[in-house]
Protein backbone atom coordinates (compact mmCIF):
# COMPACT_ATOMS: atom_id res chain seq x y z
CA UNK A 1 0.00 0.00 0.00
CA UNK A 2 1.51 3.27 -0.94
CA UNK A 3 2.77 5.05 1.88
CA UNK A 4 0.36 8.16 1.35
CA UNK A 5 -2.82 6.39 1.52
CA UNK A 6 -1.96 6.24 5.27
CA UNK A 7 0.65 9.01 6.60
CA UNK A 8 -1.14 12.81 5.88
CA UNK A 9 2.25 14.15 4.79
CA UNK A 10 2.34 15.62 7.61
CA UNK A 11 4.38 15.24 11.31
CA UNK A 12 4.70 17.97 13.56
CA UNK A 13 7.99 18.03 15.76
CA UNK A 14 8.66 20.24 18.46
CA UNK A 15 11.62 20.16 21.28
CA UNK A 16 12.47 22.18 24.58
CA UNK A 17 15.29 22.06 26.69
CA UNK A 18 15.84 22.32 30.53
CA UNK A 19 19.27 20.76 30.38
CA UNK A 20 21.90 22.70 28.58
CA UNK A 21 22.73 20.82 26.37
CA UNK A 22 19.80 19.53 25.76
CA UNK A 23 19.87 15.62 26.13
CA UNK A 24 17.10 15.06 23.96
CA UNK A 25 17.44 14.09 19.86
CA UNK A 26 14.76 12.81 17.64
CA UNK A 27 15.22 11.51 14.03
CA UNK A 28 13.07 11.01 10.82
CA UNK A 29 14.10 8.64 7.64
CA UNK A 30 12.80 7.25 4.64
CA UNK A 31 12.98 3.50 5.35
CA UNK A 32 12.72 1.06 2.25
CA UNK A 33 9.09 1.38 2.17
CA UNK A 34 8.01 2.71 4.65
CA UNK A 35 8.99 5.62 7.62
CA UNK A 36 11.08 6.21 10.74
CA UNK A 37 10.43 8.14 13.39
CA UNK A 38 12.48 8.44 16.65
CA UNK A 39 12.87 10.47 20.12
CA UNK A 40 15.91 10.00 22.48
CA UNK A 41 15.74 10.58 25.65
CA UNK A 42 19.77 11.25 26.99
CA UNK A 43 20.48 10.83 30.79
CA UNK A 44 24.10 11.57 32.19
CA UNK A 45 25.08 13.70 29.19
CA UNK A 46 24.73 14.11 25.40
CA UNK A 47 26.54 11.38 24.10
CA UNK A 48 24.79 8.34 24.20
CA UNK A 49 21.46 9.89 22.81
CA UNK A 50 23.73 11.66 20.26
CA UNK A 51 25.23 8.46 19.21
CA UNK A 52 21.61 6.56 18.72
CA UNK A 53 20.25 10.04 16.66
CA UNK A 54 22.96 8.87 14.38
CA UNK A 55 23.14 5.98 13.84
CA UNK A 56 19.94 3.64 14.66
CA UNK A 57 17.83 4.36 11.47
CA UNK A 58 21.12 2.90 9.89
CA UNK A 59 21.00 -0.46 11.63
CA UNK A 60 17.14 -0.45 11.97
CA UNK A 61 17.34 0.06 7.70
CA UNK A 62 19.69 -2.95 8.22
CA UNK A 63 18.49 -5.15 9.82
CA UNK A 64 15.02 -4.78 7.58
CA UNK A 65 17.08 -5.74 5.09
CA UNK A 66 18.74 -8.85 6.06
CA UNK A 67 15.45 -10.03 7.55
CA UNK A 68 12.92 -9.27 4.54
CA UNK A 69 15.69 -10.30 2.17
CA UNK A 70 15.63 -14.03 3.28
CA UNK A 71 19.54 -14.11 4.17
CA UNK A 72 19.29 -16.83 6.98
CA UNK A 73 22.61 -17.40 7.86
CA UNK A 74 23.69 -13.52 7.38
CA UNK A 75 20.48 -12.65 10.03
CA UNK A 76 21.22 -15.37 12.56
CA UNK A 77 25.06 -13.55 12.30
CA UNK A 78 23.14 -10.09 12.94
CA UNK A 79 22.03 -11.35 16.46
CA UNK A 80 24.11 -9.92 19.56
CA UNK A 81 24.19 -12.39 22.34
CA UNK A 82 21.64 -11.39 25.29
CA UNK A 83 23.66 -9.51 27.66
CA UNK A 84 24.39 -7.15 25.17
CA UNK A 85 27.37 -5.28 26.61
CA UNK A 86 29.21 -8.02 27.16
CA UNK A 87 30.22 -9.33 24.42
CA UNK A 88 34.51 -9.39 25.04
CA UNK A 89 33.61 -11.92 27.71
CA UNK A 90 30.18 -13.62 26.99
CA UNK A 91 30.21 -16.81 25.18
CA UNK A 92 30.01 -16.78 21.18
CA UNK A 93 27.02 -18.33 20.91
CA UNK A 94 24.03 -15.99 20.72
CA UNK A 95 20.50 -17.34 21.54
CA UNK A 96 17.79 -17.20 18.71
CA UNK A 97 15.80 -14.40 19.01
CA UNK A 98 12.95 -16.68 18.06
CA UNK A 99 13.58 -19.04 20.56
CA UNK A 100 14.62 -16.89 24.03
CA UNK A 101 10.93 -17.06 25.73
CA UNK A 102 11.92 -13.56 26.92
CA UNK A 103 11.93 -12.07 23.85
CA UNK A 104 9.13 -13.85 22.82
CA UNK A 105 7.23 -12.04 25.74
CA UNK A 106 8.46 -8.83 24.68
CA UNK A 107 7.66 -8.63 21.22
CA UNK A 108 4.18 -10.84 21.01
CA UNK A 109 2.08 -8.22 21.98
CA UNK A 110 -0.66 -7.20 19.31
CA UNK A 111 -3.48 -4.42 18.77
CA UNK A 112 -7.07 -5.29 19.24
CA UNK A 113 -8.25 -3.63 16.50
CA UNK A 114 -9.18 -6.25 13.74
CA UNK A 115 -6.22 -8.16 12.12
CA UNK A 116 -7.97 -10.12 9.24
CA UNK A 117 -6.41 -8.36 6.46
CA UNK A 118 -2.98 -7.55 8.38
CA UNK A 119 0.29 -8.40 7.01
CA UNK A 120 1.80 -11.94 6.42
CA UNK A 121 2.39 -13.35 10.11
CA UNK A 122 5.90 -14.17 8.48
CA UNK A 123 7.08 -11.26 7.82
CA UNK A 124 5.18 -9.00 10.72
CA UNK A 125 7.45 -11.36 12.74
CA UNK A 126 10.52 -10.93 11.05
CA UNK A 127 9.99 -7.13 11.12
CA UNK A 128 9.53 -7.00 15.17
CA UNK A 129 12.59 -9.11 15.02
CA UNK A 130 14.98 -6.87 12.76
CA UNK A 131 13.63 -4.29 15.39
CA UNK A 132 14.70 -6.20 18.19
CA UNK A 133 17.98 -6.85 17.09
CA UNK A 134 18.78 -3.46 15.48
CA UNK A 135 18.59 -2.04 19.14
CA UNK A 136 20.69 -4.89 20.64
CA UNK A 137 23.51 -5.08 18.37
CA UNK A 138 23.76 -0.48 18.14
CA UNK A 139 23.77 -0.84 22.00
CA UNK A 140 26.23 -3.99 21.73
CA UNK A 141 29.04 -1.70 19.84
CA UNK A 142 28.01 1.46 21.86
CA UNK A 143 29.14 -0.59 24.89
CA UNK A 144 31.97 -2.09 23.49
CA UNK A 145 33.70 0.74 22.59
CA UNK A 146 32.80 0.53 19.02
CA UNK A 147 31.60 3.79 17.78
CA UNK A 148 34.25 6.13 16.65
CA UNK A 149 33.97 10.02 17.99
CA UNK A 150 35.73 12.66 16.93
CA UNK A 151 37.43 14.93 19.78
CA UNK A 152 40.66 16.69 20.25
CA UNK A 153 43.21 14.47 22.54
CA UNK A 154 46.58 14.19 23.56
CA UNK A 155 46.52 11.16 25.74
CA UNK A 156 45.21 7.47 25.30
CA UNK A 157 43.69 7.69 28.37
CA UNK A 158 42.47 10.77 27.33
CA UNK A 159 41.04 8.85 23.48
CA UNK A 160 39.42 5.64 25.43
CA UNK A 161 37.85 8.15 28.00
CA UNK A 162 36.07 9.98 25.15
CA UNK A 163 35.09 6.78 23.09
CA UNK A 164 33.22 5.40 26.43
CA UNK A 165 31.28 8.43 26.94
CA UNK A 166 28.12 7.14 24.62
CA UNK A 167 28.75 3.78 27.11
CA UNK A 168 28.63 5.64 30.22
CA UNK A 169 26.15 8.21 29.32
CA UNK A 170 22.67 6.94 28.76
CA UNK A 171 19.18 6.99 26.29
CA UNK A 172 15.85 5.95 26.35
CA UNK A 173 14.55 5.36 22.70
CA UNK A 174 11.27 5.24 21.20
CA UNK A 175 11.01 4.35 17.65
CA UNK A 176 8.14 4.05 15.27
CA UNK A 177 8.38 1.80 11.70
CA UNK A 178 5.35 2.91 9.22
CA UNK A 179 4.64 0.57 6.25
CA UNK A 180 1.47 0.88 4.98
CA UNK A 181 -1.12 0.20 7.74
CA UNK A 182 1.04 -1.27 9.81
CA UNK A 183 2.68 0.50 12.58
CA UNK A 184 6.05 -0.82 14.61
CA UNK A 185 6.47 0.80 17.63
CA UNK A 186 10.10 -0.49 19.83
CA UNK A 187 10.56 0.98 23.11
CA UNK A 188 13.55 1.18 25.40
CA UNK A 189 12.52 3.22 28.46
CA UNK A 190 10.48 5.46 29.37
CA UNK A 191 9.23 7.43 26.39
CA UNK A 192 6.13 6.85 25.09
CA UNK A 193 3.68 6.22 22.39
CA UNK A 194 -0.13 7.50 22.56
CA UNK A 195 -2.49 6.72 19.22
CA UNK A 196 -5.14 8.89 19.02
CA UNK A 197 -8.28 7.16 18.06
CA UNK A 198 -12.13 7.37 17.48
CA UNK A 199 -14.19 4.94 20.32
CA UNK A 200 -16.27 4.09 17.79
CA UNK A 201 -16.51 4.75 13.77
CA UNK A 202 -19.55 6.93 14.00
CA UNK A 203 -17.84 9.26 17.10
CA UNK A 204 -15.37 12.22 17.25
CA UNK A 205 -14.77 11.41 20.63
CA UNK A 206 -11.15 10.14 20.56
CA UNK A 207 -9.89 7.32 23.21
CA UNK A 208 -5.82 7.25 23.64
CA UNK A 209 -4.67 3.59 23.38
CA UNK A 210 -0.86 3.39 24.70
CA UNK A 211 1.20 1.49 21.92
CA UNK A 212 4.48 1.47 24.79
CA UNK A 213 4.31 0.88 28.17
CA UNK A 214 6.71 3.24 30.25
CA UNK A 215 10.08 0.82 31.29
CA UNK A 216 10.74 1.66 34.88
CA UNK A 217 10.61 -0.59 38.07
CA UNK A 218 6.79 0.86 38.68
CA UNK A 219 6.07 -1.60 35.81
CA UNK A 220 4.89 -4.85 37.38
CA UNK A 221 6.54 -6.80 34.38
CA UNK A 222 9.97 -5.05 34.52
CA UNK A 223 10.25 -5.16 38.39
CA UNK A 224 9.26 -9.12 38.37
CA UNK A 225 11.64 -9.33 34.91
CA UNK A 226 14.62 -7.89 37.36
CA UNK A 227 13.75 -10.47 39.63
CA UNK A 228 13.42 -13.43 37.52
CA UNK A 229 17.31 -12.57 35.98
CA UNK A 230 19.07 -11.75 39.72
CA UNK A 231 17.48 -14.29 41.92
CA UNK A 232 18.65 -14.29 44.97
CA UNK A 233 19.00 -10.07 45.45
CA UNK A 234 15.08 -9.11 46.55
CA UNK A 235 16.52 -6.53 48.56
CA UNK A 236 19.11 -5.28 46.55
CA UNK A 237 18.16 -5.04 42.56
CA UNK A 238 15.62 -2.30 43.48
CA UNK A 239 15.99 0.33 45.70
CA UNK A 240 14.12 3.31 46.12
CA UNK A 241 12.73 3.11 43.35
CA UNK A 242 15.79 2.90 41.06
CA UNK A 243 17.97 -0.16 39.58
CA UNK A 244 20.89 -0.60 42.25
CA UNK A 245 19.46 2.41 43.65
CA UNK A 246 20.85 4.56 40.81
CA UNK A 247 19.15 4.09 37.75
CA UNK A 248 15.02 5.04 37.10
CA UNK A 249 14.55 3.10 33.39
CA UNK A 250 15.37 -0.76 33.37
CA UNK A 251 16.12 -0.58 29.66
CA UNK A 252 18.49 1.88 27.93
CA UNK A 253 21.12 2.21 25.30
CA UNK A 254 24.38 3.24 27.12
CA UNK A 255 24.49 2.91 30.94
CA UNK A 256 27.62 0.39 30.59
CA UNK A 257 27.96 0.62 34.60
CA UNK A 258 24.68 -1.38 35.08
CA UNK A 259 25.52 -4.01 32.07
CA UNK A 260 29.54 -4.54 32.17
CA UNK A 261 30.89 -8.06 33.68
CA UNK A 262 31.68 -7.11 37.23
CA UNK A 263 35.49 -8.11 36.73
CA UNK A 264 35.97 -5.57 33.75
CA UNK A 265 34.22 -3.11 35.72
CA UNK A 266 36.31 -2.90 38.46
CA UNK A 267 39.56 -2.24 36.44
CA UNK A 268 37.60 0.11 34.04
CA UNK A 269 35.18 2.20 35.97
CA UNK A 270 37.93 3.65 38.52
CA UNK A 271 39.94 4.59 35.35
CA UNK A 272 37.50 6.52 33.03
CA UNK A 273 34.84 7.91 35.72
CA UNK A 274 37.03 7.91 38.81
CA UNK A 275 33.84 5.72 40.38
CA UNK A 276 33.74 2.17 41.27
CA UNK A 277 31.23 -0.09 39.94
CA UNK A 278 27.27 0.07 41.65
CA UNK A 279 26.47 -1.41 44.83
CA UNK A 280 25.42 -4.70 45.39
CA UNK A 281 26.76 -5.18 41.57
CA UNK A 282 26.82 -8.90 41.96
CA UNK A 283 24.83 -10.42 38.05
CA UNK A 284 25.29 -8.19 35.22
CA UNK A 285 23.60 -6.98 32.83
CA UNK A 286 21.11 -4.70 35.15
CA UNK A 287 19.82 -2.87 32.10
CA UNK A 288 18.97 -4.00 28.79
CA UNK A 289 18.63 -2.08 25.14
CA UNK A 290 16.29 -5.01 23.76
CA UNK A 291 12.94 -3.15 23.50
CA UNK A 292 9.59 -4.37 23.73
CA UNK A 293 7.53 -4.45 20.45
CA UNK A 294 4.37 -3.79 19.55
CA UNK A 295 2.65 -4.20 16.22
CA UNK A 296 -0.46 -2.46 15.67
CA UNK A 297 -2.86 -2.16 12.27
CA UNK A 298 -4.25 1.27 11.05
CA UNK A 299 -7.87 1.47 10.95
CA UNK A 300 -8.10 4.50 8.64
CA UNK A 301 -11.72 5.18 9.62
CA UNK A 302 -10.76 5.73 13.46
CA UNK A 303 -7.01 5.86 13.83
CA UNK A 304 -6.38 9.57 13.70
CA UNK A 305 -2.78 10.22 14.82
CA UNK A 306 0.60 8.82 16.70
CA UNK A 307 1.79 10.74 19.27
CA UNK A 308 5.68 10.08 20.06
CA UNK A 309 7.04 11.82 22.92
CA UNK A 310 10.21 11.72 25.80
CA UNK A 311 8.96 11.13 29.61
CA UNK A 312 9.45 15.17 29.73
CA UNK A 313 5.77 14.97 28.08
CA UNK A 314 4.06 12.24 30.35
CA UNK A 315 5.79 14.06 33.58
CA UNK A 316 3.31 16.68 32.84
CA UNK A 317 0.30 15.32 30.95
CA UNK A 318 -1.72 11.87 30.95
CA UNK A 319 -2.10 10.00 28.08
CA UNK A 320 -5.53 11.20 27.91
CA UNK A 321 -5.06 14.82 27.96
CA UNK A 322 -2.48 14.41 25.28
CA UNK A 323 -5.09 12.98 22.95
CA UNK A 324 -7.60 15.99 24.16
CA UNK A 325 -5.17 18.61 23.31
CA UNK A 326 -4.23 17.36 19.92
CA UNK A 327 -7.93 16.80 19.65
CA UNK A 328 -8.84 19.95 20.04
CA UNK A 329 -6.00 21.72 18.13
CA UNK A 330 -7.43 19.51 14.85
CA UNK A 331 -10.87 20.99 15.99
CA UNK A 332 -9.29 24.82 16.10
CA UNK A 333 -7.96 24.66 12.77
CA UNK A 334 -10.96 22.64 11.31
CA UNK A 335 -9.56 19.30 10.35
CA UNK A 336 -12.17 17.65 12.77
CA UNK A 337 -15.76 18.49 13.23
CA UNK A 338 -15.97 20.39 16.96
CA UNK A 339 -18.06 17.91 19.07
CA UNK A 340 -21.63 18.75 20.19
CA UNK A 341 -23.11 18.16 23.27
CA UNK A 342 -23.87 14.68 22.98
CA UNK A 343 -20.60 13.70 21.62
CA UNK A 344 -18.95 14.74 24.81
CA UNK A 345 -16.63 17.34 26.21
CA UNK A 346 -15.64 20.14 24.34
CA UNK A 347 -11.65 20.19 24.11
CA UNK A 348 -12.10 23.92 23.15
CA UNK A 349 -13.61 24.58 26.15
CA UNK A 350 -11.46 23.32 28.51
CA UNK A 351 -9.91 26.64 30.58
CA UNK A 352 -6.92 24.93 31.38
CA UNK A 353 -5.63 24.04 27.87
CA UNK A 354 -4.39 26.80 24.81
CA UNK A 355 -5.04 25.22 22.21
CA UNK A 356 -5.62 28.16 19.38
CA UNK A 357 -2.03 29.72 19.73
CA UNK A 358 -0.27 27.00 17.61
CA UNK A 359 -0.07 25.85 14.05
CA UNK A 360 1.97 23.01 15.14
CA UNK A 361 0.47 20.33 17.26
CA UNK A 362 3.82 19.38 19.31
CA UNK A 363 4.24 22.85 20.10
CA UNK A 364 0.97 22.96 21.40
CA UNK A 365 1.38 19.44 23.82
CA UNK A 366 4.25 21.20 25.16
CA UNK A 367 3.06 24.65 25.59
CA UNK A 368 -0.06 22.97 27.41
CA UNK A 369 2.36 20.75 29.05
CA UNK A 370 4.57 24.02 31.09
CA UNK A 371 0.83 25.74 31.54
CA UNK A 372 -1.62 25.85 28.98
CA UNK A 373 -3.64 28.99 29.24
CA UNK A 374 -1.47 30.18 32.71
CA UNK A 375 0.81 31.94 30.70
CA UNK A 376 2.11 33.13 34.22
CA UNK A 377 3.14 29.59 35.00
CA UNK A 378 4.78 28.97 31.46
CA UNK A 379 7.10 32.28 31.53
CA UNK A 380 8.07 31.74 35.26
CA UNK A 381 9.08 27.91 33.94
CA UNK A 382 10.66 28.78 31.00
CA UNK A 383 12.55 31.86 32.95
CA UNK A 384 14.65 29.01 35.11
CA UNK A 385 17.95 28.68 33.94
CA UNK A 386 19.39 25.40 33.66
CA UNK A 387 20.62 23.64 35.67
CA UNK A 388 18.00 25.08 38.04
CA UNK A 389 15.16 23.97 35.69
CA UNK A 390 15.83 20.62 35.36
CA UNK A 391 14.14 20.59 39.19
CA UNK A 392 10.67 22.29 37.78
CA UNK A 393 10.69 20.24 34.49
CA UNK A 394 12.73 18.01 32.05
CA UNK A 395 13.68 18.06 28.36
CA UNK A 396 10.34 17.41 26.07
CA UNK A 397 10.57 16.20 22.73
CA UNK A 398 7.73 15.65 20.77
CA UNK A 399 6.83 14.37 17.26
CA UNK A 400 2.82 14.32 15.83
CA UNK A 401 2.16 11.94 13.33
CA UNK A 402 -1.05 12.64 11.36
CA UNK A 403 -2.94 9.35 9.51
CA UNK A 404 -4.82 10.01 6.61
CA UNK A 405 -8.43 9.17 6.84
CA UNK A 406 -11.19 6.90 4.95
CA UNK A 407 -12.95 9.41 2.85
CA UNK A 408 -15.70 7.78 2.25
CA UNK A 409 -16.58 8.00 6.18
CA UNK A 410 -19.84 10.23 6.04
CA UNK A 411 -19.46 13.73 7.14
CA UNK A 412 -21.17 13.55 10.28
CA UNK A 413 -18.32 11.78 11.66
CA UNK A 414 -16.41 14.95 11.45
CA UNK A 415 -13.56 14.80 9.16
CA UNK A 416 -12.72 17.41 6.47
CA UNK A 417 -11.72 15.42 3.84
CA UNK A 418 -7.70 15.55 4.65
CA UNK A 419 -7.87 19.38 5.04
CA UNK A 420 -4.39 20.16 6.42
CA UNK A 421 -3.27 23.41 8.61
CA UNK A 422 -0.88 25.14 5.83
CA UNK A 423 2.72 24.61 7.45
CA UNK A 424 2.33 20.98 7.28
CA UNK A 425 5.22 19.29 7.06
CA UNK A 426 5.46 16.76 3.89
CA UNK A 427 6.47 13.77 5.92
CA UNK A 428 7.20 11.53 2.71
CA UNK A 429 8.77 13.17 0.44
CA UNK A 430 10.97 15.90 3.11
CA UNK A 431 12.47 12.85 4.95
CA UNK A 432 15.91 12.21 4.52
CA UNK A 433 17.13 8.40 3.35
CA UNK A 434 19.02 5.92 5.83
CA UNK A 435 23.04 6.21 5.31
CA UNK A 436 23.90 2.20 5.31
CA UNK A 437 27.29 3.33 5.76
CA UNK A 438 26.55 4.22 9.79
CA UNK A 439 25.77 0.31 9.95
CA UNK A 440 28.88 -1.39 8.64
CA UNK A 441 30.37 -3.61 11.07
CA UNK A 442 32.64 -2.05 14.16
CA UNK A 443 35.80 -2.89 16.04
CA UNK A 444 34.95 -3.97 19.65
CA UNK A 445 37.91 -2.56 20.79
CA UNK A 446 36.72 -2.53 25.04
CA UNK A 447 38.72 -5.45 25.91
CA UNK A 448 41.68 -4.28 24.46
CA UNK A 449 41.42 -1.11 26.74
CA UNK A 450 40.51 -3.00 29.90
CA UNK A 451 44.14 -4.82 29.45
CA UNK A 452 45.97 -1.16 28.67
CA UNK A 453 44.19 -0.27 32.24
CA UNK A 454 45.17 -3.32 33.73
CA UNK A 455 48.53 -3.30 32.74
CA UNK A 456 48.93 0.21 34.02
CA UNK A 457 47.81 -0.90 37.48
CA UNK A 458 49.81 -3.55 37.72
CA UNK A 459 52.78 -1.39 36.91
CA UNK A 460 51.94 1.06 39.64
CA UNK A 461 51.35 -1.53 42.09
CA UNK A 462 55.41 -2.42 41.82
CA UNK A 463 56.40 1.14 42.64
Amino acid sequence: MPLSSVLHRRCDLSSVASNDPREDFHSEHQCGKGLLFAVMDGHGGTECADVVQKHLAAYVANALDVALGGDTAKRSSWIPSFATSVSPISSTSAPSISSDPRILSNISMQSTNDQSDGPDPVRKQLIMDALVSAFARLDDDICNGGIDIETPVSTTDEMIRAHLRPALAGSCTLLAYIEGRDVYVACTGDSRAVLGRRSTIDSVWLDPLDLSVDQTVRNPQEYNRLLDEHPGELETVVVKGRVLGGLMPTRAFGDARYKWPTQLSSILLPHVTNRNPPKNYKTPPYVTARPVVTHYRITPSRDMFLVLATDGLYDELSSQEVVTVVSGFLQHHQVAAKPTVEWGTDPLSNKSFKLTSDTNAATCLIRNALGGANEDKMRKLMGIPAPYSRRFRDDITVNVLFFQHDSKVSQHVGLDGGRLVKEATDAVHGLPGVDLSLANVKQHRLQSWVSYFAKKDQQQSKL
